[in-house]
């Protein structure tokens, strides 16, 4: 396994990305089909969105920056 540095732009860079967003909308459509509200919330059923999902894992990812500056790579 190559263990390069994928600059920015980079077609890989550019995959890797479009397939983090994927897996985002994905996940929110799994939860909003398979998650009961239990209140009426006047949301037409949208539980949850891709912001949220986004903002939560940005979160999280510069909460554990440390683990993450260990191994670098994609």
């Amino acid at each position: 396994m190559s263990q390069r540095v994928i600059e920015f732009d980079d077609e890989d860079e550019i995959e890797i990305r479009a397939g983090s967003i994927l897996f985002i909308y994905c996940l929110v459509n799994q939860v909003n089909e398979n998650v009961p509200l239990e209140k009426d919330i006047g949301d037409e059923e949208q539980r949850l969105n891709a912001a949220t999902i986004a903002v939560f894992l940005w979160t999280k990812r510069r909460e554990n920056q440390e683990i993450y500056r260990q191994t670098p790579f994609h």
